[in-house]
């Protein structure tokens, strides 16, 4: 009788060989998504978002300090009439998407003032105040996109926080 443990290893069977071509197809389907979300990954946008408080840690402080002026200057020039007619007040809180250019990628207003003409009015005063001053070079080595969170108190004058 002869040793089996000996022997030379028989040759793989047709279903192993099948077996073993499915499964590195399969690893080579992963591998290749995987590669397609890394790439995606590190294409996505770098956000930065500020609110007032985030601000004053941030490298982005002095530019929405500018920003924030910029706002309530036009903001209490162009201040809603009928507001003021009826005596309108309120407060908006927005988040804003800035570009890096100055641009304003988008406006949502995250509360409402509970009345649609200071809701109206804080989305044309900031249309009317774009385009912003573009990001600094410390901006853009950070971030591709500013997201700025601001509520807009609406009394007597604009103001915001």
């Amino acid at each position: 009788m002869q040793d089996e443990s000996n022997s030379p290893e028989a040759p793989a069977e047709p279903a192993d060989s099948a077996q073993f071509l499915r499964q590195s197809l399969e690893i080579a389907s992963l591998e290749a998504r995987y590669m397609e979300q890394r790439q995606a990954y590190a294409k996505r946008p770098r956000v930065t978002r500020l609110s007032a408080v985030s601000a004053r840690k941030s490298s982005s402080a002095f530019y929405m300090e500018s920003w924030r002026r910029e706002l309530e200057r036009i903001g209490n020039i162009n201040y809603p009439e009928e507001a003021r007619r009826r005596q309108l007040n309120g407060r908006v809180r927005v988040m804003v998407s800035m570009e890096p250019d100055g641009g304003v990628a988008s406006i949502e207003i995250m509360e409402s003032s509970g009345h649609k003409i200071l809701d109206d009015a804080v989305i044309r005063i900031i249309r009317l105040a774009e385009p912003f001053a573009p990001f600094s070079d410390q901006m853009l080595k950070e971030m591709d996109r500013l997201e700025i969170i601001r509520t807009f108190d609406f009394g007597s004058h604009l103001s915001s926080f």
